[in-house]
């Protein structure tokens, strides 16, 4: 079971190695990073991102609190971003990066207001997915409507 739960949190048996998460685990771990950006964690954004696990992702339910976790512990295990947005950069295509930076605007907005600190972190994110600020604006005006 031990080794199980440490290949799903991309660790290897060593507890040395970290292997590249899954692309659904990264997709998660991103958009935990948003909730955690202004060191506040509201339940409206947590509650956003597990409607995004269930309905973008289609993670079964009975999965998404196990992803979600997971992604937290990910997020405060992390010391960069780079493993995370290259596993979207190599299996997501250019729409579905855009998708994914429109969801982590969604969650900046779930509690009502938008931090500088989230903002930071979604133009840093939009960079590291090989997105123009064009798109760093028009998802971010679609995610306020």
């Amino acid at each position: 079971m031990k080794n199980l739960i440490l290949q799903w949190l991309g660790l290897d048996n060593n507890e040395s190695q970290a292997t590249p998460p899954d692309i659904n685990h990264a997709a998660a771990a991103l958009m935990v990073e948003i909730m955690a950006a202004d060191d506040a964690w509201h339940e409206s954004e947590a509650e956003h991102i597990k409607q995004l696990l269930t309905i973008n992702l289609n993670l079964p339910e009975t999965e998404v609190e196990a992803v979600f976790a997971a992604a937290r512990q990910t997020q405060k295990d992390a010391h960069d971003l780079y493993h995370l947005t290259a596993v979207i950069n190599k299996h997501y295509t250019p729409e579905q990066k855009y998708a994914l930076l429109k969801a982590l605007w969604g969650i900046a907005y779930a509690d009502g207001r938008l931090d500088h600190y989230e903002e930071h972190m979604i133009r840093k994110l939009a960079e590291l997915l090989y997105l123009t600020h064009t798109q760093f604006i028009q998802a971010k005006l679609a995610a306020q409507k």
